[in-house]
């Protein structure tokens, strides 16, 4: 599998995910913050 086909992936998968939760952002983003 490709980088740009694995990255396509994840992108599907994260707006999946962000649909799934209702389009609430910001769990996500502390949790970017946190790893920073």
């Amino acid at each position: 599998m490709s980088t740009k086909a694995k990255l396509l992936l994840v992108l599907a998968f994260v707006t999946l995910v962000y649909f799934l939760v209702g389009g609430e952002a910001e769990p996500v983003e502390v949790e970017v913050e946190s790893e920073s």
